[in-house]
């Protein structure tokens, strides 16, 4: 029981209060809970049920209309190829292309200008159908080659020309039949993605395809090839989604998505991200490739859809197999559905907030009066005893309950007031035993050996907790229990050995004892000695043994680590001379000796802090408390036969335990240190190793001299350079100041020097006025500088060969200049860039170069490289 009296609980007077009470009571809340069922579960049923029906039907109807809008979809592009494929057709029999097969026939030659202004005339007709056309001869070799770029039609050069024969396309069309020997089918190609002149996909990706049909001769031979590029956009047009929730999608036979809301998703086959419908949706790509047309629903690849799909398969074309995927959420059905559900809830709700109410009223008279009864029998039994009894006016049952509860409730508080004043008597006894023995009990518990007691006969009379954890159990548990049932035999007999050992003594026995224990073995530096009855006559074996695993671990750890640093020393050593040797070998090679000197600087540095850190080990091992310990264990040796007398009573014996206690801290504390300094050589060792592989990765690797350069003092010294002699070139220095740009100064003036060459090169062919500006912006995180002039200008089939090695369009150019050019902006984590509108029209290089220097290797990807930084 508790020693301070209980407070009385205080009635529930006012009426809010008692409102809360009722709602407590499992009573009055099972009888409300029996109306509401009652009055509400046959209406709930009747809902659920006429709402589940509706819903159903509605699913059904909109899974049927997704199919039929589908297949509608299908067949709308399936009517868009075939009148490409008859355009195609059409244009191939056209007569001017029939009389230029003719000559195409005997020996390859350019179209006449009447087949180019068909051509032309049918590009801007087709609405976008098509944006390109060929004129392939028998071998393959392009005759012919007009693209539409927006509104513009551009015909490519002759030099522009080349072969096609290495083609699928080409193979293809060469391998149609003819029908009746006059009209041909057409070849389609499969959807191709639009790619740089390296072969990489445009980002986003522009997908398209290729008609291809052969071109007969008069005498039925073949002629050569015609075909058409047309882009896949148009003929999407017709997938628009009939609902704001609809998904629609267009995939090919190998399930790569041609279309769809995702243009993460699209062509995952074609640009290798693995996204495709067989790797979405496994089980329901095998049925929607598999099937010409059907329907899905709720599949375990996506749950709460309903998915139509339809096949496009034009005749004779067996490498156009799509198919068309329609997708609604069950949810954007069902929104009606749930309103309805929303007012049957409402409904319900206030038809059981009602019945609460109605029930409130007929019953709070039978329930307050038994929930007052409730809860003051419930305030007694947990020991409210002075809790205020309820009591009742009333003449009816609940009145006669109330006055007989009360009566036994005075019973029970007088025989409570008796029964407590003789336990407190009984506590007060109690707790000055309990105090004197948890004094004991707190000095032995709180010490950092393990102390035990055995009867000579073997069984535990006294275990503290220290001994209790060595073996899993509580020290309660122990008491009663021999050697034979804790430990192995092996263990056990060890055990029985050594108190042995110290009967005979009759005094204390000193000894390390191994012990293996859950987490590995441990040491413990044990002492026991006998205990005799007031007669002499052992009765007991007494047990103090401290854990020094620890102390044994460090010991063992710090001879490894010092061999081991010894070893590693040596190693580093032989090491370090080698690597100074290849490191002054490449500083004499490419001018790094100050990197070399400073890199041989900080090895001395870590080599300083490792020999701090052995002279720190040596010097807590010359301050180790060892030897105190040993005069400890002396002092007990001195007292062999009244060691418990010489603990409690002699002056040095009391001071004895606090002081092995505080020996074991000591050497815990110079463990943990020890631990901790020998981390601290390997770390030393480890960066000692990451230097010498930082200039390792140095010497293979090219150096940038980067400082704060002013971009317009640079721009400055490029023309001074360049236009030193008095040339008719206007010059304009369009700057603006900007900070300094951290980069290599060199480089950046390499490139604007062979620009500002290139310019006045074409300035001096050009007959006209002469005009070039510099051009100096800033564009957040990047600096901008521009070369324009109003030369000669570039032809539109130079563009993209401008920047290649070995090109050149001046007849003493070697085609290294621009080349090395956009290496070296490449370097320096930048771009170079040039656009000409055409001959006569001059030409603009834009450098573009980030305020912080990022270095790329020939691939792109980003690399580090060895850098000397100045200030500016």
């Amino acid at each position: 029981m508790s020693e301070s009296r209980p407070q009385p609980l205080r009635p529930e007077g006012s009426a809010p209060a008692r409102r809360l009470s009722l709602l407590r009571s499992p009573l009055y809340l099972r009888m409300v809970a029996s109306v509401a069922v009652v009055l509400l579960l046959p209406a709930a049923i009747t809902s659920a049920y006429s709402i589940q029906r509706t819903s159903a039907t509605r699913i059904e109807s909109n899974h049927r209309q997704l199919l039929q809008a589908t297949e509608a979809k299908a067949t709308a592009v399936e009517a868009l190829l075939l009148r490409a494929i008859s355009d195609v057709l059409l244009l191939g029999h056209a007569p001017p292309l029939q009389r230029y097969a003719k000559e195409l026939a005997s020996a390859p030659a350019p179209p006449s200008q009447d087949v180019l202004d068909l051509f032309q005339l049918f590009l801007r007709r087709s609405g976008g159908l098509f944006d390109g056309i060929r004129v392939l001869d028998r071998t393959g070799m392009e005759q012919v080659v007009i693209t539409l770029d927006g509104r513009r039609i551009r015909t490519a050069s002759r030099e522009a020309l080349r072969s096609r024969a290495d083609e699928p396309l080409f193979s293809g069309a060469m391998s149609l039949t003819g029908i009746s020997g006059r009209l041909a089918p057409v070849y389609l190609s499969p959807v191709e993605l639009a790619t740089t002149p390296e072969g990489v996909p445009l980002s986003p990706p522009r997908a398209s395809l290729r008609y291809a049909v052969l071109l007969f001769a008069l005498d039925g031979s073949i002629a050569g090839v015609l075909v058409l590029s047309a882009p896949l956009e148009p003929l999407l047009r017709p997938l628009v989604p009939d609902e704001p929730a609809d998904h629609v999608y267009l995939v090919d036979a190998s399930g790569d998505y041609i279309s769809g809301p995702e243009p993460r998703h699209l062509h995952g086959g074609a640009l290798g991200t693995g996204i495709t419908l067989r790797t979405q949706r496994p089980e329901d790509a095998g049925e929607i490739l598999g099937r010409p047309r059907g329907k899905l629903s709720d599949t375990a690849n996506l749950p709460g859809f309903l998915q139509a799909f339809a096949r496009i398969r034009p005749a004779g074309q067996g490498t156009i197999q799509w198919t068309v995927l329609s997708e609604r959420p069950v949810s954007a059905i069902l929104i009606q559905e749930r309103e309805l559900e929303f007012v049957v809830i409402t409904t319900t709700l206030g038809s059981l907030l009602l019945a609460l109410l109605v029930t409130l009223t007929f019953i709070r008279r039978v329930v307050d009066p038994v929930n007052q009864l409730a809860r003051a029998a419930d305030a007694i039994s947990r020991g409210h005893w002075e809790t205020q009894l309820p009591s009742s006016h009333r003449r009816d049952e609940i009145g006669q309950l109330t006055e007989a509860f009360a009566k036994m409730g005075r019973q029970l508080q007088a025989a409570w007031r008796e029964l407590q004043q003789h336990v407190d008597e009984l506590k007060r006894s109690e707790a000055e035993l309990r105090s004197s023995r948890n004094l004991l009990q707190a000095l032995i518990d709180n010490s950092t050996a393990a102390i035990y007691v055995k009867s000579v006969e073997g069984p535990y009379l006294f275990v503290n907790r220290q001994i209790a954890a060595l073996t899993g159990l509580q020290p309660e548990e122990l008491i009663g229990k021999t050697d034979a049932g804790l430990w192995t035999p092996e263990v056990a007999a060890a055990r029985i050995e050594e108190d042995r050992q110290a009967l005979e003594a009759g005094g204390p026995v000193v000894m390390e004892q191994e012990l293996s224990l859950p987490d590995g073995p441990h040491t413990f530096l044990a002492v026991r000695f006998p205990l005799a009855d007031a007669n002499g006559v052992p009765y007991a074996v007494a047990g103090i043994a401290t854990d020094i695993t620890d102390r044994k671990r460090a010991e063992e750890a710090l001879r490894q680590a010092h061999d081991e640093l010894e070893q590693r020393v040596q190693e580093r050593t032989r090491e370090l001379r080698e690597a100074h040797l290849q490191l002054m070998e490449s500083a004499r090679l490419a001018g790094r000796e100050e990197i070399a000197t400073t890199i041989l600087h900080n090895v001395g540095n870590v080599l300083s802090s490792i020999k701090v850190s052995a002279s720190l080990i040596e010097e807590r091992l010359r301050q180790s408390r060892l030897p105190s310990l040993g005069k400890a264990l002396g002092l007990l040796r001195e007292h062999p036969h009244g060691i418990a007398h010489f603990l409690t009573e002699d002056p040095k014996g009391r001071l004895l335990p606090p002081f092995l206690t505080a020996v074991a801290e000591t050497l815990v504390e110079e463990n943990a240190t020890l631990l901790q300094e020998i981390g601290g050589l390997q770390k030393n060792l480890e960066h000692v190793n990451n230097i010498i592989s930082v200039q390792q990765s140095l010497a293979s690797r090219t150096m940038q001299i980067i400082e704060d350069v002013d971009v317009c003092a640079t721009a400055d010294d490029a023309l001074r350079i360049q236009l030193r002699q008095a040339l008719e070139i206007e010059v304009v220095r369009d700057y603006v100041e900007l900070p300094r740009l951290h980069t290599d100064r060199h480089k950046l003036l390499q490139i604007l020097v062979n620009l500002i060459s290139n310019a006045r090169h074409a300035l001096m062919a050009s007959p006209g006025p002469r005009r070039l500006v510099v051009r100096i912006r800033g564009l957040g995180e990047s600096v901008q500088l521009q070369v324009i002039d109003n030369g000669i200008g570039i032809p539109p089939e130079n563009m993209l060969r401008i920047f290649q090695y070995g090109f050149t369009a001046k007849k003493d150019g070697h085609g290294f200049g621009l080349h090395s050019c956009a290496l070296h902006a490449r370097s320096m984590g930048g771009s170079l860039r040039a656009h000409s509108a055409g001959p006569g029209q001059g030409a603009t290089f834009t450098l573009e170069l980030p305020w912080t220097p990022r270095s790329l290797d020939a691939d792109g990807s980003e690399q580090e490289r060895g850098e000397v930084r100045t200030a500016g």
